[in-house]
């Protein structure tokens, strides 16, 4: 089974510019400290504090604005997101060189009224936000024309991949969860898990 620090780190994007991005940090939640990661698509955050995650700056994102409030009153079992995640073709394809795969990319310039570095993100426009141009030669990546609509919300399966192998670490069989404003929220007693709903266009939709 996944420990706590393991499954945090499943959310983090090891190559982001962001510290927040990179790496498990703490975060004050309601007025305790909890172990938060997340890649922008994905946050986690272990309830349980898990206090043997450092962190040397506490300039976090407001983790609480993106939480929603609703409370988790459906249940799924997670090999009915394997089984739906499992109909997603897959296409023979290359990490796009301009972004190394993420599908976005960082513009920095200095705001001087503010004094600070400021970094947009928007999606790379040598693969149109993919992460891959077609290649022969390429390794097997989800086909990201296709969506899993849960709740009438669209996620992509790359990173609905990422939600479902953190699940099946930790040996859950089923979880509770909501659909609001195009997030996925699952909670139980360890762990609050989100995943941000796609806005990109898509061909082909696998409907929960």
């Amino acid at each position: 089974m996944d420990t706590t620090l393991k499954t945090l780190k499943r959310f983090c994007d090891t190559d982001a510019i962001s510290w927040f991005l990179s790496r498990p940090f703490l975060y004050e939640l309601n007025g305790k400290t909890v172990a938060c990661a997340t890649n922008s698509h994905l946050l986690c955050i272990a309830k349980n504090g898990c206090g043997y995650v450092k962190s040397s700056e506490y300039k976090a994102p407001n983790v609480a604005s993106v939480i929603p409030a609703d409370e988790c009153t459906e249940t799924l079992s997670v090999s009915r997101l394997s089984e739906a995640l499992a109909k997603v073709p897959k296409t023979r394809n290359i990490v796009c060189p301009e972004c190394n795969g993420k599908g976005q990319v960082n513009y920095q310039y200095y705001n001087q009224s503010a004094n600070e570095k400021v970094y947009h993100e928007f999606d790379c426009p040598h693969c149109n936000g993919t992460g891959a141009v077609d290649g022969k030669n390429g390794k097997l990546r989800y086909d990201d024309s296709y969506h899993i609509i849960i709740g009438g919300a669209d996620f992509r399966p790359s990173y609905l991949k990422v939600l479902i192998e953190a699940l099946v670490g930790r040996e859950y069989t089923e979880v509770c969860y909501c659909v609001v404003n195009k997030y996925l929220k699952i909670e139980n007693e360890q762990f609050i898990m989100l995943l941000l709903g796609d806005t990109k266009d898509y061909k082909h939709a696998i409907i929960l």
